[in-house]
């Protein structure tokens, strides 16, 4: 509607345009539950959205393009509708707009799998982008990606659901979990899923190198190859078409005497898993050692 439309009360339209957008996700998602007698859980996504829209639904960071500067900006963008409470959001995989080169693809993939709401998404006039039309090694780092998305699902569930009860995004900005460390303060090319996975993206077509800045003093671990890495230190890195997908290390919180609670060198994140059955939410595990009984590298992939 043209910006100076007059509404009911002599109000201009410029002042009602984002929250006509969070009326409509409401309504949605309230009719949704409604016709459903209250038994199921909708999923609504919207591109129009307002402050409280995070109550009803997902959105995304609208129409980018194929080109790596989207790419690029769309950490920061995510982060920040994270900071304003909306952390189900997510950008287009390989851009709405153009035709991404198969690099670019997987590169946004390999990102993308760690946005909070993650899908590939592109305008009808584009080029067929399924993952399996790029040739066999590129179809394998898309599948990696995919598949390490499905294995962190239990993550990233007890993460949107601590976003549920207590706002915390689930992606966050180093800074976020590193106040301390001020050489976090200006980097948005890298983030925090949660409080102990850091991911860092590769934004340059033909990159061979990529620089990775980890914060705190302690030591880190590539998930996939289980390599050590000194923290409060920039390192450079091969890139091996892939993104650096950083494990942080932490004391064991649960005390039982079980073989994995006493096992050294292997590696231990703490979760409160929330599962559903039919739509009800079930008493949490209270704690989960994921991954203790996987000594490095993590036969994950």
């Amino acid at each position: 509607m043209p910006r100076d439309a007059l509404h009911h009360g002599g109000v201009e339209h410029r002042e009602l345009h984002n929250a006509y957008g969070y009326y409509f996700h409401m309504a949605t998602a309230d009719g949704l539950v409604k016709r459903g007698d209250g038994k199921n859980r909708p999923f609504v996504l919207s591109r129009a959205f307002f402050p409280g829209s995070q109550r009803y639904g997902a959105v995304w960071t609208g129409d980018n393009s194929a080109d790596w500067d989207q790419l690029k900006v769309s950490v920061p963008m995510v982060l920040t509708l994270g900071l304003t409470g909306v952390s189900f959001s997510g950008a287009d995989v390989g851009g709405f707009f153009g035709n991404p080169e198969p690099e670019l693809l997987v590169r946004w993939y390999q990102l993308g799998a760690y946005y909070p709401f993650f899908r590939g998404h592109a305008h009808h006039d584009t080029k067929r982008r399924e993952p399996w039309l790029f040739g066999e090694r590129n179809t394998e780092l898309m599948r990696e990606a995919i598949r390490v998305r499905y294995m962190l699902l239990p993550y990233f569930y007890t993460l949107f659901r601590e976003a549920n009860v207590s706002g915390v995004p689930v992606v966050r900005p180093l800074w976020m979990e590193f106040p301390a460390d001020e050489a976090t303060f200006s980097n948005d090319e890298a983030f925090m899923v949660g409080n102990s996975i850091l991911v860092q993206g590769i934004y340059t077509e033909g990159a061979k190198h990529v620089s990775v800045y980890l914060p705190g003093g302690q030591i880190w671990y590539d998930l996939k190859t289980g390599t050590s890495y000194k923290g409060e230190m920039t390192h450079k890195l091969v890139s091996q078409k892939r993104v650096f997908l950083l494990f942080k290390e932490r004391e064991p919180s649960y005390q039982g005497k079980t073989d994995f609670a006493e096992a050294p060198l292997r590696w231990r994140m703490t979760l409160t898993l929330w599962y559903v059955f039919d739509s009800q939410v079930l008493p949490s595990w209270h704690i989960l050692q994921l991954a203790t009984l996987l000594a490095p590298p993590f036969p994950l992939l």
